[in-house]
């Protein structure tokens, strides 16, 4: 998955910079404020004696690693969603039964035990799951 992302002005000015013009001409190419240019031009070139890496580069890595985790959070979630599903079906044996496995209050109170926040889903959310399966 590949996200783009518009060129701010500032890295326009670095470009513009490292293609040859000089900081004044960047700035009214990008109409950007001569004092604005002149501090983000001296930001850009400490960050580069630092070895640090660019705003272009940060903002690659961080929506990287945020497309990753949301990803496996997506993932997480439809096992999650396919474990409780199953949970709240009837056991196999007694197929007279409509009783789940386990109950959605117990599944509720796993949740909410397992959430960081300590909300959990809702026996409505947990039902909302389960009818959606059923549906599909």
């Amino acid at each position: 998955m590949t996200i783009m992302i518009e060129v701010s002005p500032r890295e326009a000015l670095a470009e513009l910079v490292q293609e040859g013009k000089s900081v004044p001409e960047a700035a009214a190419e990008l109409n950007v404020p001569i004092a604005t240019a002149y501090r983000w031009e001296a930001e850009t070139r400490r960050a580069k004696e630092r070895n640090l890496p660019t705003l272009a580069e940060q903002q690659q890595e961080a929506t990287d690693k945020l497309s990753a985790a949301i990803e496996a959070f997506y993932r997480a979630r439809a096992a999650m969603e396919a474990a409780i599903v199953a949970a709240c079906q009837p056991p196999r044996v007694e197929p007279s039964t409509t009783r789940p496995l386990v109950k959605r209050q117990d599944i509720a109170d796993m949740t909410k035990a397992a959430d960081p926040a300590g909300v959990g889903l809702t026996i409505y959310e947990i039902r909302q799951i389960v009818d959606g399966a059923a549906s599909r």
